[in-house]
């Protein structure tokens, strides 16, 4: 038996938004029950991530506040698009002003979605490599970022012991493992 797409009725309406993001309702039709359904989703826009590795082999970490969790994370530079920019330039420029770090290769790692069932965003995963420091970090106004680095083994260890926890990061770093020639043991 085949899965059917449910198909989306009338007009998405928008509950609320600001900073570009929305809270949305749309209405699916179940093509099992032939009933209309609302989902609730979110919205913003796309991202990109990257796990950035020094020439010498670190690991650039960056350290915010994060407003949904209450606390302060531990996770990759990443950042959000800007009206017509493709997710390498976003990955390159937010690397840029949140690290102050330019790489010498960036890899495209694919995409991935936030949440499958309630968000059409995705964020797209970079593997930066050579990595060098070329000035000072040029942090937004709503930006207090610390950057610091670790080796790649902490941070895998991290990663794996659940100190990591934001997805983007997580799924970016096994994404990469096999570019850097490295696999997960079983």
């Amino acid at each position: 038996m085949a899965i059917v797409p449910w198909k989306q009725v009338g007009e998405d309406v928008t509950l609320a938004g600001k900073f570009g993001k929305k809270l949305i309702v749309k209405q699916f039709l179940n093509p099992k029950s032939g009933k209309i359904q609302d989902y609730v989703q979110f919205a913003q826009r796309d991202w990109s991530v990257c796990l950035a590795i020094t020439s010498d082999g670190q690991v650039l970490v960056v350290s915010e506040f994060k407003q949904g969790r209450n606390a302060v994370d531990d996770e990759l530079p990443a950042g959000t698009a800007e009206f017509g920019e493709s997710p390498e330039e976003v990955m390159r420029r937010e690397l840029r002003d949140e690290t102050g770090y330019v790489p010498e290769l960036m890899v495209y790692l694919g995409f991935g979605w936030i949440s499958t069932r309630s968000s059409p965003t995705r964020f797209h995963c970079f593997l930066a490599t050579g990595c060098k420091k070329v000035g000072p970090a040029k942090l937004d106004e709503n930006e207090d970022i610390e950057t610091r680095l670790v080796s790649l083994e902490q941070w895998l260890e991290m990663v794996m012991n659940g100190s990591i926890s934001e997805p983007s990061a997580v799924t970016t770093t096994i994404r990469a493992l096999s570019h850097l020639g490295l696999k997960i043991a079983r």
